[in-house]
């Protein structure tokens, strides 16, 4: 595998999820637990934008202290220093169509 690009990290985070049936939500019509999509956006553009990216990734399957372990993420992720562009991640009727580009 090979790096990745900040925009490739945008579009993973804001793709629609389908949820497990671990995650069901409970419909107040039907009375019944469902399966579930969740899709994360940004609402606006702060002055000053901050991105963290995940470290470490979990799993099932960890020491007999704990159900779960974690390994850390050795992909590299490039990003340009100038123009980075989050307009197609912001969803803010408001905000539609502006530059929302930022230099890091």
């Amino acid at each position: 595998d090979g790096p990745l690009t900040l925009e490739q990290c945008l579009q993973s985070f804001t793709e629609r999820e389908i949820l497990s049936e671990r995650d069901t939500w409970y419909c107040p019509q039907c009375k019944q637990h469902q399966r579930a999509s969740k899709e994360m956006a940004l609402w606006s553009a702060p002055t000053e934008l901050i991105i963290h990216l995940k470290r470490f990734s979990q799993h099932e399957g960890g020491s007999s202290f704990s159900l779960f372990s974690s390994d850390k993420i050795e992909t590299l992720v490039t990003f340009p220093v100038k123009g980075l562009d989050i307009s197609h991640y912001v969803r803010s009727p408001s905000l539609q169509g502006q530059d929302l580009v930022y230099d890091l």
